[in-house]
């Protein structure tokens, strides 16, 4: 077959537009390749190990907990603080004379300054190095002072030791209710004039997540709860899903957050065994010591809802919690406060009765 010149030039045209469609399909996948490959992967994350939120950044996760140990007396000299709210656990816990006194424990956040720090307890011994923390407080009577150096030694850092180097005494407090410590300034100082360790990697924190549908719970939005004479009432609001404090019929708020109430995602109620007779304050007044590894009864409440159980700690790390069947009962992510009634004090938790169709018959009717 003879091959024309006009045959010849029709299979060069095919081959031409041949050509094209497979330079541009092959440019397509080229394209589409190299906007795959420049696609941002998504950032890391770490989980702070007190609150179980997430960040980052992670060294402000492996941080040493800082623990302040700030007053919670009814006067006007006492409220509002300075910096609790910034706190991701707080323990409250009984002193002489019925009052309440704070171990704010900081990691996820740590502000400039927080006071009003006050003196420590028996119970500091046992606390504190179950988050591995450092101590801060205003002082001591002597026999807990005997106490504190044999348990925590250079991580107690007081007022006396660290002197303006850390604390300060404001002008708009009275003595003693007037002693601030520099949370900002804690971990040069820390690592500088003790030679401390001021980050871990294998910090071991408390346990957060969705619990185990065996898990039985109680609808629980109104908590009522007398730690030693101070009353709590505590009430869950649905929007946030965090529990607002009052402290005596009045909201409990912080001065270094623009007055914000106080605000957590888990009530925890840790009952304590106080006992007597240990030390004696200044003004000759017993002080309650405890035994802050010794175990016991627990009522969680987190998402409006209430689980009880027992809390357990080898005193090296923060307490677990386990309901009746020794199922891990796990807390939802945010900041907790955790109150140490004695053991045997009552707990009332109530929640909205549910509307029936008679109610919503009569709301109608109306």
């Amino acid at each position: 077959m003879k091959i024309t010149e006009k045959t010849k030039t029709r299979v060069f045209a095919l081959a031409l537009i041949g050509v094209l469609i497979m330079t541009t399909l092959l440019g397509g996948c080229s394209k589409k390749a190299e906007e795959t490959s420049s696609a941002p992967e998504p950032p890391k994350t770490f989980t702070f190990p007190l609150t179980g939120t997430e960040t980052t950044d992670e060294s402000l996760t492996q941080r040493r907990p800082l623990i302040a140990k700030i007053e919670n007396g009814k006067s006007s000299d006492v409220r509002p603080q300075y910096g609790v709210s910034f706190a991701d656990v707080v323990y409250e816990t009984v002193t002489e004379g019925g009052i309440t006194r704070l171990d704010c424990i900081y990691q996820s956040e740590i502000p400039e300054e927080v006071g009003n720090i006050r003196s420590a307890r028996n119970l500091d011994v046992t606390l504190v190095p179950q988050y591995r923390g450092l101590l801060f407080d205003s002082g001591a009577s002597a026999p807990t002072i005997a106490e504190l150096r044999a348990g925590l030694g250079d991580t107690r850092i007081e007022h006396g030791a660290a002197g303006d180097a850390l604390y300060r005494r404001v002008d708009f407090r009275k003595a003693p209710h007037d002693v601030f410590v520099s949370l900002a300034k804690a971990y040069e100082y820390a690592e500088t004039k003790r030679q401390l360790e001021t980050s871990f990697t294998d910090f071991k924190g408390l346990s957060f997540g969705v619990n185990n549908k065996e898990i039985t719970t109680t609808d629980a939005t109104d908590i009522h709860v007398l730690v030693g004479g101070q009353n709590d009432d505590w009430h869950f609001d649905s929007a946030t899903k965090e529990y607002l404090l009052d402290e005596d019929g009045t909201p409990l708020t912080d001065a270094a957050n623009e007055d914000k109430q106080i605000s957590v995602s888990n009530v925890i109620v840790m009952w304590v065994a106080y006992h007597h007779g240990n030390a004696q304050n200044s003004l000759g007044s017993d002080e309650p010591g405890a035994d802050m590894n010794a175990g016991g009864d627990v009522s969680i409440f987190r998402d409006g809802k209430r689980i009880d159980g027992t809390w357990a700690t080898d005193g090296l790390t923060p307490p677990r919690f386990y309901d009746a069947n020794g199922v891990e009962i796990k807390l939802a992510k945010g900041k907790s406060w955790i109150m140490c009634p004695n053991v045997g004090t009552p707990v009332e938790a109530t929640a909205p009765v549910p509307e029936t169709d008679a109610d919503a018959d009569a709301d109608t009717a109306e």
